[in-house]
């Protein structure tokens, strides 16, 4: 299952490249310029399993690219609401102080000659969505304190959760520093570890380190230099 609702696209070339690794020898899109074309092959056995591509209006241009080849090529299903319909090639021509003009080159076609520019892909099967609100913005820069927890992974689980997901916070949600804060106090203070007895904390025996679930949760040096 390939997930690319609400992925606006990106560099051409990346798509190209995914679609080359599970479409077989043949062409992934087509580009049709005013003067020339060009067909866009990939050249390898493919993936060779079934493939449902989620999709919705969110999903546009290389991803389009990406999802037409799938479905054009692999029998893909593809499953949700019509795409964006964007698919045009673009330059951009520098001009005098500073300025420049966006031109539009050439379009790209699907492998069955699908026009993508203006014709969204329709899904074989429809999914009306909830409407979600507004789409979670992340910043990447997020102050880093001891104890953070993957960042990255944290924003790739919020717009799961956003997507619909069953992805509970609990998990390494927002409270996933605070906990992985407190089962690492009792091991700095000798004592109990904070947690101990609860889900997330695995007992040990006499003289045995208590394990926990949460990566940023490490015994402090000595400890490790211990074992």
């Amino acid at each position: 299952m390939l997930e690319l609702r609400d992925n606006g696209g990106g560099l051409v070339d990346e798509a190209v490249t995914v679609a080359r690794q599970l479409v077989p020898t043949g062409p992934v899109a087509h580009i049709i310029g005013k003067q020339s074309s060009q067909v866009v092959k990939a050249e390898g056995p493919g993936l060779g399993l079934p493939i449902v591509v989620l999709a919705n209006k969110g999903t546009a241009s290389a991803s389009e690219i990406l999802a037409g080849a799938l479905v054009d090529r692999c029998k893909a299903v593809l499953v949700g609401s019509p795409t964006f319909g964007k698919g045009s090639v673009q330059a951009v021509i520098p001009l005098g102080g500073g300025s420049a003009v966006r031109l539009t080159t050439a379009r790209y076609l699907t492998p069955n000659g699908h026009v993508l520019e203006g014709n969204p892909l329709k899904p074989q099967i429809l999914v009306e969505e909830e409407d979600r609100g507004p789409k979670p913005k992340f910043s990447w820069r997020r102050p880093l304190k001891v104890l953070t927890v993957g960042l990255d992974v944290l924003a790739a689980q919020e717009l799961l959760r956003w997507l619909g997901y069953p992805v509970a916070l609990g998990e390494f949600g927002r409270d996933a520093g605070e906990e992985a804060g407190q089962c690492c106090s009792g091991l700095r203070g000798g004592g109990q570890p904070a947690g101990a007895g609860h889900a997330g904390a695995v007992g040990a025996g006499r003289g045995a380190e208590p394990r926990f679930r949460w990566p940023g949760c490490l015994p402090d040096r000595g400890a490790v230099d211990q074992r």
